[in-house]
């Protein structure tokens, strides 16, 4: 288990934004039938990694898209790797409650492999990279097999836990907005909420995962960050747990933030892991 604590100066430095070169980009590209079933494909300007990524948006599974991580995608091709940013179908009141969500990442994922002649992708070394309700599904991808390592800014990893259900995303209570997601408040299905929850379904078998979370985050407590980096340890799995000292929820892709010295620390850590 390593834990990092580290402070990155949330503004550009000089030569930092154009620091790699621009990738090649296809866009909205189809993975299912479902409009939202699409994934922006980024190939690197030069040799591509061994690794492949599937970045994963956030948004509480009601909303988002994957044009919040377009920056990011293009940072990661511009450092060599091939990336799938992918779009899945959002919760409403009514329609793609769980598992749907879950669902579409792996199919998105498989879809991903299936075509590796085309985009150069190699599937035996997939990561998949996500924020927030986008970091839960990435773990989903991670406890089930599909993946050979995680990136995880700030997801949650315990449904249950009644001090992320008392947390808010951009003013609506975690309490709800999970409400939506599973059809069922917390007190009306607490099983459910315990058994889809990543804390809950961790093995040895769990790929490397790497975590990256600020200390004053009001969505998500940070605990669950260090609980998971904690778990994954004690199961011999290798994990880094960042913390971002007075850093909010979101600071990957907030206004001002400059995201290149963790997308180094996560390039880092995947060439140590998936040489």
């Amino acid at each position: 288990m390593v834990i990092k604590v580290v402070s990155v100066a949330l503004v550009w430095g000089m030569g930092l934004v154009s620091a790699f070169s621009a990738p090649a980009a296809y866009t909205n590209v189809a993975y299912g039938t479902d409009p939202a079933q699409v994934m922006d494909i980024y190939l690197p300007p030069g040799k591509a990694s061994d690794t492949a990524l599937v970045l994963i948006h956030g948004g509480g599974f009601v909303s988002g898209d994957k044009q919040d991580l377009t920056l990011i995608s293009q940072y990661l091709a511009g450092m060599g790797y091939t990336v799938a940013n992918i779009n899945y179908r959002l919760t409403t009141a009514t329609t793609n409650r769980y598992p749907t969500a879950v669902n579409d990442v792996q199919a998105a994922t498989q879809w991903f492999q299936n075509n590796e002649a085309t985009y150069n992708v190699k599937t035996t070394q997939i990561a998949a990279f996500g924020t927030s309700a986008g970091a839960y599904l990435a773990l989903t991808l991670g406890i089930s097999g599909t993946v050979q390592a995680v990136v995880d800014f700030y997801g949650p990893t315990n449904f249950a836990d009644h001090a992320f259900l008392a947390d808010s995303l951009n003013g609506t209570s975690n309490a709800v907005i999970m409400s939506t997601y599973f059809g069922f408040t917390f007190t009306q299905a607490p099983l459910r909420y315990v058994q889809a929850s990543p804390i809950s379904n961790l093995t040895m078998f769990m790929p490397p995962t790497i975590i990256f979370q600020g200390t004053a985050d009001t969505t998500i407590p940070y605990g669950q960050s260090v609980n998971l980096n904690t778990t994954l340890a004690g199961l011999g799995v290798s994990s880094q747990l960042n913390l971002e000292p007075g850093a909010p929820h979101g600071f990957l892709t907030a206004a001002g933030y400059n995201p290149v010295p963790v997308l180094l620390q996560v390039r880092a850590f995947l060439s140590t892991i998936l040489p």
